[in-house]
């Protein structure tokens, strides 16, 4: 399953978990956190994760921003993301470097940690008293 990573728009990216909020999908990435904080995403790549299903890829969404840069999982039909353009090898490698360097994961939504087991939602407490 390799896939070169894909560059793709803000506004893509917007689309995508909008479609995975509406049909119920899984991994619907962070659309309350990139409604408040879009003016500073200067660039959006996907990296093929895993297959989700049949028609889906799990995918990290890794979004460069001139301070800071995030990620977060986000479902995407194959068909979308094939239609996205490859990145050329020199600017997977040098993306890797500056993801290596520079990442930070984002924490889930207040909506989704609520409902998210103790291990996923960030909640160090209810996951150490899980981890007893």
């Amino acid at each position: 399953m390799p896939a070169r990573p894909k560059e793709l728009s803000v506004s893509q990216l917007s689309g995508f978990m909008q479609k995975n909020t509406t049909t119920g999908r899984g991994a619907n990435g962070r659309p309350q956190w990139l409604a408040e904080n879009a003016g500073s995403v200067r660039r959006v790549v996907l990296f093929a994760q895993n297959f989700k299903s049949r028609d889906f890829l799990r995918c990290d969404a890794v979004l460069f921003g001139s301070a800071h840069d995030w990620m977060f999982s986000v479902d995407v039909t194959l068909a979308d993301f094939d239609e996205l353009p490859d990145m050329s090898v020199q600017d997977s490698l040098l993306l890797l470097r500056d993801f290596l360097l520079n990442i930070h994961v984002l924490p889930l939504d207040d909506d989704l940690s609520r409902s998210a087991p103790p291990s996923l939602s960030g909640d160090t407490e209810s996951r150490r008293a899980a981890d007893l």
